[in-house]
């Protein structure tokens, strides 16, 4: 007789990658002593990560750094709810993020960085993986590397004409870049500058004339021969001589200055091209301080109640700016100190003339009745007196006789 077997399915249960499960955990919470899951439904089991390398090699410094990706894939897993058993796994599936970053993406494509000068070999192709090939995935499998060859470069030493040919054999190849005087060539000044301080100096100086040095320096463009790039640029170099050395600052008595000396200088690449974005200056200044002394001497006609008399004989008053006083201004003063005298001179009374009485009486009044100022009788005074009156005598007398004489004749 024909036996008829009937089977019927005992619910499958799927397992998530994103919530994978612990091999002999019950398949159902409710019932412990039910079914477990089985082997091969944990967390490495449904989530496989691969990566591979992408390194670079042959442009030196210039060199790009190496790239990673990485790839993330899942699957599920199928059981049997009645049994436990393992019945399947789905395809890995690449999972991908909207986070921006590529690199976690898979094995996505990349373009060869740009290297001045140099030529990648190849850039890099994205990668798809199969089925097999995630499951069978060994590490470092996938890695690429990117060589790069060096296109050749010249140095330029002046402007360039961009309509020119690099190759004067190639009139349809690449082209000069354009190159200026400016960009080659660059002008380095430096100012030094003096200033005298403020003081009570009463001769101070005027400060020296300002320094100005200059130096030209001189670099090539480098040109790439494939491309007709400009590449960069040679360090900078003097043009001619470094104008740019010591000074001593000049010397000016009975002042410090500071500094006593500006010092040379020589300027790097670096220097120079912070100079040229204005990030530099190089001007200096000198300042000179008075360090000598001044002093004002309280009695300088040399005591008593006489200042006038400074032992230039009374005279001192008036004369003409020449009165020995080196400290006074306008005066050449070149000592270690300068000495501003100045002389008081007391107004100065009239003399007074006796006329009447006898001799010793106006002798008398006379030493009665001193000047001031000069120490003098009134003697002086009175002979000048006496000299008048006798010229007038004698003209009335040289006047009478011009008249006898006319007489006569008459």
């Amino acid at each position: 007789a024909n036996i008829t077997v009937t089977y019927t399915n005992n619910g499958g249960t799927t397992v998530e990658p994103t919530d994978p499960q612990e091999p002999g955990t019950p398949i159902d919470p409710t019932d412990p002593e039910g079914p477990k899951y089985p082997e091969g439904v944990s967390e490495s089991d449904l989530n496989k990560t691969v990566s591979r390398t992408i390194a670079y090699k042959g442009a030196g410094n210039a060199t790009p750094q190496t790239v990673t990706q990485t790839a993330h894939y899942m699957r599920t897993a199928k059981i049997d709810g009645k049994t436990g058993e393992l019945l399947s796994y789905g395809d890995w599936v690449l999972a991908t993020s909207e986070d921006g970053n590529n690199t976690n993406d898979g094995f996505t494509a990349v373009t060869s960085p740009k290297v001045a000068g140099f030529t990648a070999d190849k850039n890099v192709p994205a990668a798809t993986l199969t089925n097999d090939e995630v499951s069978d995935f060994k590490a470092d499998t996938a890695n690429v590397t990117v060589t790069y060859t060096s296109n050749g470069s010249i140095e330029v030493p002046d402007p360039t004409d961009p309509t020119k040919p690099i190759d004067p054999t190639n009139p349809e190849g690449p082209k000069f870049p354009e190159i200026t005087a400016a960009d080659l060539n660059q002008t380095v000044t430096r100012t030094t500058a003096y200033y005298v301080k403020a003081s009570n100096d009463p001769n101070a100086p005027a400060a020296p004339q300002t320094v100005t040095q200059t130096t030209n320096y001189k670099r090539s463009g480098i040109v790439d021969k494939v491309t007709g790039e400009l590449l960069g640029f040679t360090d900078w170099a003097v043009n001619g001589a470094n104008n740019l050395v010591d000074i001593a600052s000049p010397e000016l008595q009975n002042y410090v200055a500071d500094p006593a000396n500006i010092a040379g200088v020589t300027l790097s690449n670096d220097d120079i091209n912070a100079l040229r974005a204005g990030g530099q200056n190089l001007d200096q200044t000198v300042t000179y301080t008075f360090n000598g002394s001044v002093t004002t001497p309280e009695n300088p006609g040399g005591g008593g109640e006489n200042p006038g008399n400074g032992g230039n004989n009374g005279n001192n008053a008036n004369n003409n700016g020449n009165n020995n006083n080196n400290g006074a201004p306008g005066a050449d003063q070149s000592g270690a100190s300068a000495t501003v005298v100045h002389t008081a001179i007391k107004p100065a009374t009239k003399p007074v003339v006796v006329l009447a009485g006898d001799a010793t009486s106006l002798k008398r009044a006379g030493n009665e009745h001193k000047l001031p100022q000069t120490n003098e009788s009134a003697n002086a005074y009175l002979g000048l007196v006496g000299m008048f009156i006798i010229g007038l005598a004698a003209l009335a007398g040289i006047e009478m006789d011009r008249r006898r004489r006319r007489d006569g004749k008459d």
